[in-house]
């Protein structure tokens, strides 16, 4: 289930027969001197969790293969001598958590299909050789926490949905949001529980962060916590709570939190929250979080 071989001065390719350990979840082969090509056979290993190859000498191209990894959660394959394009097959890995191919020499565009992997939190591409525009579709990772792009050759504008994501080298891009405007528009992102399988009747924690996306600052508002039977969280839902958000500046977020009862009936709930909209907010349709989901037993 778990090979780690780690923080050693193993050399040499990495062996094309690693490709039959067909139970293998963990392979771990970081901080080595391991060179050559990864090997496509990799693509074969369907219950593999975590692929981590950092710092090593691979070079080359990523395999498309693996994008077969279904069950996938981290792939670090950072400070390589890795070239050619980012595979759009990545955009297959859906439970996919962290994507790490920094400090590489990858080159071509950032491919549209990483919209696709919307449990991602961290996305690491900086210094590598991108160009062409950053994809809008980036914009649909809601739990993307992080993600770095800088040391590339970039064009275009950043997304204006990206604006909410706590990490980022924005900054250093020297690129503008795009369809930059005046007035506020406010999104909710993150929701969380403390406890997602409560017992019935008892405490758990629900919090959910604001953020502006807006070019202009937001008044205050209210946030409003939902109880619903699906994994749509909207205005019908069964309002569990409210909170008082104070005013957020341009790109600002606040974190709110709620203490709530579990239901008194065992069963599957989903919860998440929805903003009140403010004065001369561009755009309405993205007041409302994502769910996360709570087994009541």
């Amino acid at each position: 289930l778990y090979l780690g071989l780690y923080e050693n001065q193993l050399s040499g390719p990495i062996p094309v027969e690693l490709g039959s350990l067909a139970n293998l979840q963990f392979l771990v082969l970081h901080d080595n001197q391991l060179n050559g090509l990864i090997p496509a056979e990799l693509g074969n290993l369907a219950n593999l969790e975590d692929l981590i190859l950092y710092e090593n000498q691979l070079s080359g191209l990523i395999p498309v293969e693996l994008g077969n990894l279904a069950n996938l959660q981290v792939l670090a394959l950072y400070e390589n001598q890795l070239s050619g394009p980012i595979p759009p097959e990545l955009g297959s890995l859906d439970n996919l958590l962290y994507l790490g191919l920094h400090m590489n020499h990858l080159t071509g565009p950032i491919p549209a299909e990483l919209g696709n992997l919307t449990h991602l939190q961290f996305l690491a591409l900086h210094d590598n050789l991108l160009s062409g525009p950053i994809p809008a579709e980036l914009g649909n990772l809601a739990n993307l926490q992080s993600l770095g792009l800088n040391g590339n050759n970039l064009s275009g504008c950043i997304p204006s949905d990206l604006r909410y994501i706590a990490e980022n080298d924005f900054s250093d891009l020297g690129l503008s949001f795009c369809g930059d405007f005046s007035g506020p528009d406010l999104v909710v992102r993150f929701p969380a529980v403390t406890d997602d399988s409560p017992s019935k009747g008892s405490p758990f924690t629900l919090s959910a962060t604001v953020g502006n996306l807006g070019g202009g600052g937001s008044p205050a508002t209210t946030l409003r916590y939902y109880r619903s039977t699906d994994a749509t969280i909207t205005t019908s839902d069964t309002e569990v709570g409210t909170d008082a958000v104070g005013p957020l500046a341009a790109a600002a977020t606040s974190t709110e939190l709620i203490l709530l009862t579990a239901p008194s009936t065992a069963g599957t709930y989903f919860y998440g929250a929805c903003v009140d909209a403010v004065p001369e907010e561009s755009d309405t349709t993205n007041n409302c979080s994502s769910s996360v989901q709570v087994d009541v037993e």
